[in-house]
């Protein structure tokens, strides 16, 4: 049992002596906590927004990877949505930033409630955000590999070459699923327990309002 669990058992089993005083303790450790778990939200954002960039650099910059989207005629286009994707996510840190800034300072019960729920939507967007381009991605990834890949366009036969369309889609389709996967439960790993966290805080100050 924390801390938290610990105050809210003492308040309510003693409202009549000296519930005031438990109810401004129960708020404050409530503040606390919705403190702490904002600023891990914009915390893993940042370091999201540096691993991605050095991805970026050092792994999709290669010159193998450049030739191959290149050769699928999308690189381009890849690169015009790298540096929206950018723009975006710079954009959510900001957010996350502002609101960690506006639950820091809060003194007032209605205020903390309001934030905790911004927060909480904003970290929301941000998780259907990056899935959504991940599997945008994907899906011009896969349309470009099966139109423009060299292996396919040698193939003569309508027949074969069906056979390699559909072989070639699923496998990427399999992956790219795989992959995509695997983001979101690490988002809902890492976001997901920090928005179940605000959730509870703003449980208990819902309390504390009634």
């Amino acid at each position: 049992m924390d801390e938290l669990d610990i105050l809210k058992n003492n308040w309510k089993n003693s409202q009549q002596n000296y519930p005031k005083y438990d109810q401004i303790e129960l708020y404050k450790m409530l503040h606390k906590k919705s403190i702490s778990t904002v600023k891990w939200i914009l915390i893993i954002s940042i370091i999201e927004l540096v691993v991605i960039t050095a991805l970026d650099f050092f792994v999709n910059r290669t010159n193998a990877n450049t030739e191959t989207l290149t050769q699928y005629h999308v690189y381009h286009i890849i690169n015009v949505l790298t540096y929206i994707h950018y723009i975006i996510v710079i954009g959510f840190v900001y957010l996350f930033y502002n609101n960690y800034k506006k639950i820091n300072v809060t003194d007032n019960l209605k205020n903390l409630m309001s934030n905790i729920l911004k927060t909480k939507r904003i970290t929301n967007y941000y998780i259907i955000y990056n899935l959504s381009l991940m599997a945008i991605t994907c899906v011009i990834y896969i349309v470009a590999a099966i139109l423009y890949d060299p292996v396919i366009n040698k193939i003569e036969t309508i027949e074969n070459k069906f056979a390699t369309y559909l072989g070639f889609g699923l496998g990427l389709l399999i992956s790219f699923s795989i992959l995509i996967g695997l983001y979101y439960l690490l988002y809902n790993l890492l976001y997901g327990r920090l928005i179940r966290k605000l959730n509870r805080n703003y449980e208990e100050l819902k309390k504390l309002d009634l």
